[in-house]
């Protein structure tokens, strides 16, 4: 512990003699000498987006559990999505039937807008066994999925 203050110390003393030699780059958002404020870089996300949301809940599961679960077959979605429509928007709307044993039992009612049954079936293909909550029995979840592409790099 005696030597504990001047390690401390003489580490201070390195670092501040690192730090003044070292020239800092200018920031990227300012302004360059001849007065042109250069354009801010804007973020490149090239998935497709994709927004869950449950709509409503009839039977014993957790609406707000269901979501989150839902949420969590974004790569099963974005899989259908660029095999059937991947640079349309579209929203999508379908009934999941989730088991009381805590799965995504079946996808009944689909729709699309625009019309896409290729989407729709194939949502309906894939997303069953989807991990889902536990409850006593069924329930029955009303389901919105919106659809974008992605950005684009400019």
């Amino acid at each position: 512990m005696r030597f504990a203050f001047p390690v401390f110390l003489v580490l201070g003393f390195v670092l501040l003699a690192t730090g003044r030699e070292s020239k800092a780059e200018p920031p990227a958002s300012t302004p360059s000498s001849e007065g042109d404020a250069p354009k801010p870089e804007r973020p490149y996300h090239p998935e497709p987006r994709v927004i869950v949301n449950v709509v409503s809940l009839k039977g014993p599961h957790n609406q707000a559990r269901v979501q989150h679960d839902a949420r969590f077959g974004w790569k099963r979605i974005v899989r259908c999505y660029k095999a059937h429509s991947p640079h349309e928007r579209a929203l999508v709307t379908l009934d999941l039937v989730i088991s009381g044993e805590g799965n995504l039992a079946r996808v009944l009612n689909t729709r699309s807008s625009p019309a896409n049954r290729e989407l729709e079936q194939c949502l309906s293909d894939i997303l069953p066994g989807l991990s889902m909550p536990k409850a006593s029995e069924n329930s029955t979840a009303n389901v919105e999925i919106k659809l974008a592409p992605g950005d684009r790099p400019n």
